[in-house]
């Protein structure tokens, strides 16, 4: 913390100091070959690292913050294909989906938000690229796949992470860092089959010619979907109510659209410093129920393209700059059969009858510009480290090519063609948002047994104002092993574009929402040994300002968003992980999550309080590695005005047997979901579907890789 009261305080030299080997070791130095046992080159040989908490490799019991890192082979062993699969397996996180299908992302009780599939409080990076958007804020409303193909690792940081990344790290980050040469030379060549029609193939490759190193990837995945049965929609329950005479319009009962396909693509060309990035991906799905919660026609189309440039180079006396220039552009395009033909509406004049049913056409782009540049100073030249690191970025993100087209107003269920879908004037209006963020941070490892942490990131956008995100962690290692981080951290999200500008079905948007902060601090309590890693915390976050709908809006049927005093949340997570062996492991995750009404005190509703996780990687014959993984969740509770039943809790167990090296490279999988069929199901809101949502049942998927 002194080089943020001295921000100029000159390179110094200390007086050396005993350092014990095995921190000699974790430093990468050593005095001599006998300070050095096999046991601690054991424990630090392909040492795991994260990079979340402090922007610099460190391992993980060194990093001021929550983290959790899953490597590319625990992954396999999983059996996990993408993203959320791999989340549900740690402590804090839970994945429901929307009624389209799409995946919210929860982290710690805090909730997903308002617009369906946005997980606008995880902020998500692909090799510290942000995949959020600023139509939802989320980065799963256009990514309705995360795949783990291409995946080396997996960082999650829970709790705050606004002091480093700025706007959308609310509740947790996560960033998945992809294969390079380092890990792949040559190709590999993967392909899956399995229950739903489901197929999918990659292709993997890394080249290296001279000192220019290439890196890419190409997958196609396309599945039916379980098309899981619907026994009655929201219009069943408007059919209920109809006059005799008049025809029932529900399609229910019937069977959900959760048909998808998609194309990625992504490459990285390197050399020496420098390095230059692309990664584009199409998606089509068919809606799941739809927007509306009524069965019918349904249609999702989303793109998304990257491109970055970076480079990085050490300066002597200076320090370590790095780069960065950024572009990315995100598309949808989304056919919504909000009521099904036959549907009608009384009117004082009479019924009114639409045979075609009524839709909801939208196009929901942005792009987005950025650049940043950062410097990490080293302060001292001994042993004992001390870092200070400071940066400026600018972005600018703003919508292109809006439109919204229907066959009815759907705000005065007014007709306005017979048979074409016509522009509807003021549902989408263009937006923008220029972001200026400035932030420092400063790393002082006082001796082998404490490091402190303090930094501040000060962010001011053009459309939400000013925000000041302030962060101080101080991590002592203690005997046998142990440490203890004291973390606190401030984050916020801004208001989305969506509900700044946008009125679409069911909520009103409101241009004077104010941004929402979390104040969130954390104890954290962690073992560390070559066979055993086990850590505790437990935490508290205050929520202030969220964003939700308020009081009924002008619009028919529509409520106003508006800022409400916010959550506070409390919580416990557990995290263990054994080795027996070479292949052999044991792991096992828990929370307990607490998230209430600052204002009521009533619990937030659709997060689960208990969340569980339970396996094992277990080698058979030598040859096969069997993974059994049981998760288990808890029942979720209603909103206040909702008269249904918690949504009730479950235990699914999966199972993946992978068998690698079966003939040379070749390696094989064959994974359960789901193996005992359990019918669960996410809870959909008051109005919506009034059985929720119904969730797959037993399920196999089979995949074989060759690398050459």
């Amino acid at each position: 913390m002194a080089a943020l009261l001295h921000p100029l305080a000159p390179l110094r030299a200390e007086e050396p100091k005993a350092v014990s080997g095995k921190e000699l070791v974790r430093l990468g130095f050593f005095q001599d070959f006998e300070e050095l046992d096999i046991e601690s080159l054991l424990e630090t040989a392909g040492e795991v690292t994260v990079s979340l908490a402090t922007r610099r490799e460190m391992i993980p019991e060194d990093a001021p913050g929550s983290v959790s890192v899953v490597t590319a082979e625990e992954i396999r062993n999983l059996g996990a294909r993408t993203l959320v699969d791999l989340l549900r397996t740690l402590p804090g996180f839970d994945v429901v989906v929307d009624s389209r299908g799409r995946s919210q992302i929860l982290a710690r009780g805090f909730p997903a938000g308002l617009a369906d599939g946005a997980s606008e409080g995880v902020l998500i990076l692909l090799d510290g690229h942000r995949l959020n958007e600023d139509i939802d804020g989320g980065a799963t409303a256009v990514n309705l796949e995360l795949p783990l193909g291409n995946v080396r690792k997996v960082e999650v940081l829970r709790g705050p992470g606004s002091a480093l990344f700025g706007e959308g790290a609310l509740a947790a980050v996560v960033n998945l860092v992809s294969f390079d040469t380092q890990d792949l030379l040559g190709t590999e060549l993967s392909a899956g089959f399995g229950s739903f029609g489901t197929q999918q193939y990659s292709l993997r490759t890394g080249v290296l010619l001279k000192e220019v190193t290439i890196a890419g990837f190409l997958r196609f995945g396309d599945t039916n979907g379980p098309r899981l049965r619907v026994p009655a929609d929201v219009q069943s329950g408007v059919d209920e109510t109809l006059p005799p005479g008049v025809q029932p319009a529900s399609q229910a009962p019937g069977r959900t659209a959760d048909d998808l396909r998609a194309i990625e693509a992504q490459y990285r060309i390197a050399y020496k410093g420098a390095s230059l990035g692309f990664r584009l991906k199409n998606e089509n799905a068919g809606g799941f129920i739809g927007l509306g919660g009524s069965l019918g026609d349904q249609d999702l189309n989303n793109r998304q393209v990257f491109l970055d440039a970076s480079y990085r180079r050490t300066l002597p006396k200076l320090g370590t700059l790095k780069g960065v220039a950024r572009f990315s552009q995100s598309e949808r395009s989304d056919l919504n059969g909000l009521y099904p033909p036959g549907f009608s509406l009384p009117l004082p004049a009479g019924r009114v009858f639409f045979p075609s049913g009524i839709f909801l056409q939208t196009a929901l782009n942005t792009r987005r510009l950025g650049v940043e540049t950062n410097l990490e100073r080293p302060l001292t030249e001994s042993l004992i480290d001390h870092q200070i690191t400071a940066g400026i970025a600018l972005e600018r993100e703003s919508s292109f090519g809006l439109e919204a087209r229907g066959n009815v107003d759907f705000r005065t269920l007014t007709p306005v063609s017979d048979d074409s879908l016509q522009p509807l004037p003021g549902v989408v209006a263009d937006a923008s948002r220029t972001t200026l963020g400035l932030f420092v941070q400063d790393a002082w490892k006082q001796s082998d047994r404490l490091t402190l942490t303090a930094g501040a990131r000060f962010d001011h956008g053009s459309d939400f104002g000013s925000a000041l995100s302030p962060r101080a962690a101080a991590v002592l290692h203690l005997p046998h092993d142990m440490s203890l981080k004291l973390l606190y951290g401030r984050s916020y999200r801004a208001p989305t574009f969506a509900e700044l500008r946008f009125d679409l079905p069911g909520l009103q948007a409101n241009p004077a929402l104010e941004k929402a902060t979390a104040d969130t601090v954390e104890a954290v309590l962690a073992l560390r040994q070559r066979r055993l890693q086990a850590s505790a915390s437990v935490f508290a976050g205050f929520l202030h300002d969220a964003i939700a709908p308020g009081a009924r809006g002008t619009l028919p049927g529509t409520r106003r968003l508006s800022n409400l005093p916010g959550v506070d949340t409390r919580g416990l997570e557990v995290e263990v992980r054994r080795s027996f062996g070479v292949s052999s492991s044991a792991f096992g995750s828990y929370a307990f999550v607490d998230p209430r009404d600052a204002e009521t005190g009533q619990r937030v509703p659709g997060v689960s309080r208990h969340l569980a996780t339970l396996g094992g990687t277990l080698t058979l014959a030598g040859r096969v590695n069997a993974t059994p993984t049981l998760t288990l969740r808890s029942s979720r509770p209603r909103q206040p005005e909702d008269p249904r039943p918690a949504a009730s809790g479950f235990a699914l167990l999966d199972l993946n047997l992978r068998a690698p090296a079966v003939y040379k490279s070749l390696d094989l999988a064959l994974r359960f979901g789901n193996l005992f069929g359990e019918d669960y199901v996410d809870p959909a809101p008051r109005l919506g579907v009034p059985g929720d949502y119904p969730r797959p049942g037993r399920s196999v998927f089979a995949s074989a890789s060759w690398r050459f």
